[in-house]
């Protein structure tokens, strides 16, 4: 598939269940076969709206994601946005943790960061 399905489908890309469920399962897959900790980062190529990092970024100490999709990357710009938004209220209410717990995982200033450009499908079924 070229960028331009990925284009269209960015939006509403999150709002499939089975998609962050299949996130979910791979990041257990990545974690049965790799001792992860905050000491190492983490690069996802075709990261899309940023599902798998998100559900990887706490065991890491930070991760760089990259896709050819620009619109991808438009609506992960967006959720990181809105997650640094979110930690910089919490800072401002020191109930950090609170905050973080809302969006599913600890970040850590901007733990997560997006770039342009990188190879789409990435086998990853034998993660799962």
């Amino acid at each position: 598939m070229n960028s331009a399905y990925f284009d269209a489908q960015a939006v509403t890309w999150d709002e499939e269940p089975y998609r962050l469920a299949r996130a979910e399962a791979v990041a257990a897959g990545i974690r049965r076969q790799l001792p992860l900790n905050s000491s190492m980062n983490g690069f996802e190529f075709g990261c899309g709206t940023g599902l798998l990092s998100f559900c990887l970024q706490a065991d890491l100490g930070g991760i760089t994601l990259a896709d050819t999709s620009p619109a991808m990357l438009e609506v992960l710009k967006g959720k990181l946005d809105a997650a640094e938004q979110l930690i910089g209220a919490a800072q401002t209410n020191k109930d950090l943790q609170t905050a973080i717990s809302r969006i599913g995982a600890q970040l850590s200033n901007a733990g997560l960061s997006a770039i342009g450009q990188s190879v789409q499908n990435i086998d990853v079924a034998s993660l799962v």
